[in-house]
């Protein structure tokens, strides 16, 4: 099931991937890795591209291609390969493509003279980066091109020293490697905006940028070594945060590209002896993949390395979204906020005028004070009131408003 799961995803990644020309039939399993080897034989021979099976076997994919660097997938199986052509000065570029069946043509040319092309990657769209050094340049100052789907040149950016490893990040920013002097790793937008991603200071030493590639959580990984060949691979997230993934290299690590489990792949290229290609788990355990690469010469050996189930670079497509999680637990309550002050009081409004006398009513009789039925009692002493006859006097006891008892003497008068 493992091998069938792989082929599907691959496929599913192509698929999305092209967007130059119809898929064709390919030549060779999606698993298989691909490497640029500068000078595979004896004497001056020209660079060959091989071809190795998961199991490590090596064959020869391409023999006789001048200097070939950075290569990477495109529609239809095709190979793209940037190589230099130097029996003569000035060298010149050119990329080009090998169809499944290993026949090669030129598909871009433009390419200023004595600009040495080295990493390569695609972006989303079928455009193809590519780093390059100038070679007439005391620093090898670098530019990145870009090469549209039907292979115009154009200058996408620059770097400024050596060049070296490019890759594409997901969104289709360019990451271009500059080593020598300058130690650093850049990141051009989309519209070629230039800003550092990864200065001198992620860098030990002497120690550069070399080859570049990205893993599936979109994090950057970079081959770095310096003049000696000692090296690391170090891991940068993408906010830029730096860890060192691997360490101890001692055969100038370059090119790099992870398989579709996620193991990564890194070329090594040493100075006087014959080169190899390393195996990290994503743990980054380490094994050796294949060995005895190219001449046993300076710089002869891998350089740049790709998987041909990775075509374009761009990512597959997405899954289907996952059932929702359970609800997380209610937070606590948060805290009461303050009271706010008291504003000031506003200022005393104008005072209304003044409301009318009532008219006096008329005076009722004086010391009524109770009536039941046709009986009137009145405070002792007042005047008997008209239509009434004085009965006698009677006391009534009653509390106060302070709660003392107090007694009161009324006359009494019954209505006539």
């Amino acid at each position: 099931m493992k091998t069938n799961l792989k082929a599907i995803l691959s496929s599913l990644v192509t698929a999305t991937c092209f967007s130059i020309g119809a898929a064709s039939t390919a030549h060779a399993d999606h698993d298989d890795l691909f490497v640029s080897v500068n000078a595979p034989g004896p004497g001056s021979t020209p660079g060959a591209i091989y071809q190795y099976t998961p199991a490590g076997t090596q064959s020869t994919f391409v023999s006789a291609i001048s200097k070939p660097r950075g290569l990477a997938f495109g529609s239809g199986g095709n190979l793209f390969v940037s190589t230099n052509a130097a029996s003569a000065p000035p060298t010149t570029g050119t990329i080009v493509q090998i169809a499944p069946d290993g026949t090669t043509t030129a598909f871009a040319t433009g390419f200023p003279a004595d600009r040495f092309l080295e990493g390569l990657a695609f972006d989303g769209s079928g455009n193809i980066f590519v780093n390059s050094s100038d070679l007439a340049d005391p620093n090898l100052a670098g530019t990145v091109f870009k090469v549209a789907p039907d292979g115009t040149v154009t200058t996408f950016g620059t770097v400024p020293a050596q060049a070296f490893g490019i890759a594409v990040d997901s969104s289709g920013n360019v990451f271009a490697a500059s080593a020598g002097t300058d130690q650093t790793i850049y990141k051009f937008t989309p519209a070629g905006v230039r800003s550092v991603f990864a200065g001198p200071a992620n860098f030990t030493g002497a120690q550069g940028p070399i080859g570049l590639g990205f893993d599936s959580s979109g994090n950057l990984f970079a081959s770095a070594a310096d003049s000696a060949g000692s090296g690391e691979i170090l891991k940068f997230a993408p906010d830029g945060t730096k860890t060192v993934f691997a360490t101890g290299l001692t055969n100038n690590p370059r090119g790099l590209a992870f398989d579709i489990d996620g193991n990564l792949f890194v070329a090594e290229v040493p100075a006087t002896t014959s080169g190899d290609i390393l195996k990290f788990t994503p743990g980054g355990t380490m094994t050796t993949f294949a060995t005895g690469i190219g001449r046993a010469a300076g710089n002869s050996g891998p350089e740049y390395i790709a998987f041909k189930g990775a075509a374009c670079g761009c990512p597959g497509p997405a899954g289907p979204a996952g059932p929702q999680g359970p609800a997380g637990p209610q937070g606590p309550a948060g805290a009461t906020g303050a009271t706010g002050a008291t504003g000031p009081a506003g200022p005393t409004g104008p005072q209304g005028p003044a409301g009318a006398t009532g008219a006096t009513g008329p005076q009722g009789p004086a010391g009524i004070g109770f009536v039941s039925g046709g009986t009137l009692l009145m405070k002792q002493g007042s005047p008997a009131p008209a239509g009434f006859t004085k009965l006698g006097t009677t006391q009534i006891q009653y509390k106060d408003l302070s709660s003392k008892n107090q007694v009161v003497t009324l006359d009494v008068y019954q209505k006539n």
